[in-house]
């Protein structure tokens, strides 16, 4: 069972995992908050497909094949190379990214707005 890391500690991982990256520290940092608050054992309700969602950048399980989504060193890494793909996709548009990030890079109708407004909220 993995142990549940201090918001410091889960901070520390992502700025140093951000940095060896080259993604915008505050991007990262703003996105782990959104979506688990820096909780590494975050898990998502259950989706409408079935999946759910795991760890600091709640990954998806179904899309996102790590072997332990609650190790945040593997959860953290693999989240912000997710996220430095959905930037390269969206030619810098950072809100795009964002979109994409939670609603998936070929969203439609709901989708897109839901994930547009995902954007907003990280962006705020």
């Amino acid at each position: 069972m993995t142990k549940k890391y201090s918001t410091q500690e889960i901070k520390q991982m992502i700025v140093a995992e951000a940095q060896k990256q080259g993604v915008p520290i505050e991007l990262a940092l703003a996105v782990a908050k959104h979506e688990s608050g820096f909780n590494n054992l975050a898990k998502s309700k259950q989706n409408t497909d079935g999946s759910r969602d795991h760890g600091v950048f709640q990954l998806n399980d179904k899309y996102h094949k790590l072997k332990n989504v609650y190790d945040p060193n593997e959860n953290i890494a693999y989240g912000i190379k997710h996220l430095k793909g959905l930037l390269a996709g969206a030619k810098g548009d950072i809100r795009k990214a964002l979109s994409d990030y939670n609603a998936g890079a070929n969203a439609t109708g709901k989708g897109r707005k839901q994930g547009d407004a995902y954007a907003q909220k990280v962006m705020a």
